[in-house]
């Protein structure tokens, strides 16, 4: 009976300790159970937390799409009317340097007109000082032989005056004895006339030269007839020169006004591509909060995530407080073994439900991983598309930047241009100046020669 006795203890000890391993099995594929269910809820609420994010990712990937392809039909239009615009700029580029040069054409052929003139000026400048040089030298010849005829003229007739008077005083003297020199009086007389008859051949050479003077009067009213043509022809050039001024002036005024269309146009270009940049800061202010909710998204699914392993934690130690309660609960309910073994079996159908369900959960989760990476990859495409607008812009920028400074050197050569129109006219000035004054000074000229003229003319009568 002892043994008996002891062997039914053994045996109800070893049956406690089966139970016990049970109880604890069961402890622990209860908790299992439960970590599954509540992973299963975790899994399915990040399910439709990521529905709902695929869902708004797809609508901000559709949107963003629309946008792309309004912003490429855009950036094409405007690279088209970009490129219309850059034709026509260099066109009228073209245009421009084609008039600058004509326009420089023009100025060389001014200068050397203007050269020209210089030249004539300056020969007709060394014929007149010849001119006035052999005038000069002419008149103090004429003066000379003029002075040297009439000191000979005087000193003759003093001469004569002298002879006439002593041989007055013979003839009072000889009128006594006229009858006896008779003879002597003839002979005087033909050595009278004979004196007669030099003073003649003198007067005659006097009357030579006179005729040599008229001969060089007549030259140098033969060569102001000259200088009059050649005044005449200056007059004609610098009507020619103001005529080509004022075809200048006509030119300058077409110019201008081509200039003032061009920078109308360069403003209204300018006015149209600041709008653009306007709008496309627009559209990227636009983009920019969406960019801001996916990050927001983004840290809220980290925050939640924080917040899932606070609550696996939290039931981490709810577990540990429940596998005591129930260690307590299966050592005071041994009865309850068939009800577990029951309950054991319907878990083992329940974890192998479970399983198959974390199978189907984990290929879903998988589906849903790919299809992140797949939506990641978009965002990529989309981040490199952007950046290639982004790069678009910058050269739309750059190119902005390059037609204001060729919208400057054009305003700097039509500057240069309006500087060569003023130094041309300046210069057409001066030479109008220096023509006027040159004429002045051949006017005076020939006041002088003719002043001289009449002083020959009067000491010629008087001469006579």
């Amino acid at each position: 009976m002892i043994k008996s006795w002891n062997r039914s203890c053994l045996q109800l000890e070893k049956e406690k300790n089966i139970v016990k391993n049970l109880q604890k099995e069961c402890s622990s594929l209860q908790s299992y159970v439960c970590k599954l269910q509540n992973e299963v809820k975790e899994l399915e609420s990040e399910k439709i937390k990521l529905a709902k994010i695929i869902s708004k990712l797809e609508n901000t990937k559709a949107n963003l799409e629309k946008d792309r392809d309004a912003i490429s039909s855009c950036l094409n239009e405007e690279k088209e009317r970009y490129k219309k615009e850059c034709a026509t700029l260099m066109s009228t580029i073209t245009q421009l340097q084609r008039e600058g040069k004509i326009y420089d054409e023009e100025n060389n052929q001014m200068d050397r007109t203007i050269q020209e003139l210089v030249t004539m000026n300056a020969s007709l400048e060394k014929t007149k000082d010849i001119i006035a040089t052999q005038l000069e030298a002419e008149r103090d010849k004429s003066q000379k032989e003029l002075k040297s005829s009439i000191s000979v003229l005087l000193e003759e007739s003093e001469a004569e005056k002298v002879k006439l008077s002593s041989r007055i005083t013979e003839l009072q003297k000889e009128t006594l004895e006229l009858g006896k020199k008779l003879e002597n009086t003839e002979q005087e007389f033909q050595s009278v006339s004979s004196q007669l008859l030099e003073e003649k051949s003198s007067v005659s050479t006097i009357k030579e030269e006179c005729s040599a003077m008229n001969f060089t009067i007549l030259k140098m009213e033969n060569e102001i007839a000259g200088l009059k043509t050649e005044k005449i022809n200056l007059v004609q050039g610098l009507s020619e020169l103001e005529n080509v001024r004022a075809s200048l002036e006509k030119d300058k005024n077409g110019l201008s006004s081509c200039v003032e269309e061009e920078r109308e146009k360069s403003k209204k270009e300018c006015s149209v591509f600041m709008s653009l940049i306007t709008e496309l800061k627009q559209e990227r202010e636009q983009f920019h909060p969406e960019v801001v909710q996916l990050k927001i998204t983004i840290d809220e699914l980290e925050k939640q995530n924080a917040s899932l392993e606070n609550d696996k934690k939290a039931i981490s130690s709810q577990w540990e407080f429940e596998r005591d309660k129930s260690q307590i609960a299966l050592e005071e309910s041994e009865a309850e073994k068939e009800k577990l073994n029951a309950m054991i079996s319907e878990v083992q159908k329940v974890s192998l439900e479970l399983e198959k369900k974390l199978e189907d959960s984990v290929q879903k989760c998988q589906a849903i991983s790919s299809e992140l990476k797949e939506e990641k990859i978009s965002v990529s495409t989309f981040k490199e598309e952007y950046s290639l607008m982004k790069l678009a812009v910058s050269s739309m920028e750059t190119e902005l930047a390059d037609l204001k400074a060729e919208r400057t050197t054009l305003v700097q050569t039509m500057s240069e241009l309006e500087n060569a129109r003023i130094c041309l006219s300046s210069r057409l000035d001066e030479e109008r100046n220096m023509s006027k004054k040159d004429l002045s000074i051949l006017m005076s000229s020939v006041v002088e020669l003719k002043n001289d003229i009449e002083y020959f003319q009067v000491e010629k009568k008087s001469f006579k």
